[in-house]
């Protein structure tokens, strides 16, 4: 009867431990698909990211060129070697082409907004402030009267302006180096309620 009873027990044993081992194989099948999952979905985003940010940048550099026009006609203005039959340059005029020049800067920015993360939307941010501080410089130099401290206010803008780029792309670098992380599961701690539930 014992030797019954040792083959009942050791068949007990055994399919306790085939189920324990189910359940672990279920366990890490189950997190090896989504830690996979995880990294997949931040190969897609930093792809994304990388797209976004290469067409601020072109964007930012076509605004720039735009910009620069528009104080390269403010400055013929200012040294008489535009036509006056032609008319002046007039703020309606100016306006109109940094308008122009600032739109494809501002769409891309929006995407970026979707995309983030917060650090480089917030450096996008400071681009665009800067940007619209050289328009409204650019703006000013067209009114009448001396420009020497007007020029130093858009010189002043100018400099915010590469600044912000520096640093936009400095935090674009720092985001796109990172490497796609498996997914951190953090426990919560006792009394906390789980987040979701």
């Amino acid at each position: 009867m014992t030797e019954a009873w040792g083959v009942v027990i050791a068949a007990l044993v055994a399919g306790v431990v085939a189920v324990a081992g189910s359940f672990i194989g279920l366990y890490v099948g189950r997190r090896q698909v989504q830690d996979e999952a995880q990294v997949e979905h931040e190969q897609w985003l930093r792809g994304e990211r990388q797209e976004v940010y290469v067409a601020i940048l072109n964007a930012w550099d076509q605004a720039a060129l735009g910009m620069d026009w528009v104080l390269g006609v403010v400055h013929e203005e200012a040294e008489g070697h535009t036509n006056p039959a032609d008319g002046s340059y007039a703020s309606e005029d100016a306006w109109g082409h940094l308008k122009e020049a600032l739109e494809p800067t501002r769409i891309a920015m929006e995407r970026l907004r979707l995309l983030g993360p917060l650090s480089v939307t917030m450096a996008s941010d400071e681009m665009w402030e800067a940007l619209l501080e050289r328009r409204d410089a650019l703006l000013r130099l067209l009114e009448p009267g001396d420009g020497q401290g007007r020029l130093a206010v858009h010189g002043a803008a100018m400099d915010r302006v590469d600044a912000a780029r520096e640093q936009f792309v400095a935090l674009a670098q720092s985001v796109l180096g990172e490497a796609p992380t498996p997914a951190v599961r953090v426990r919560p701690r006792r009394g906390q309620a789980r987040l979701g539930a």
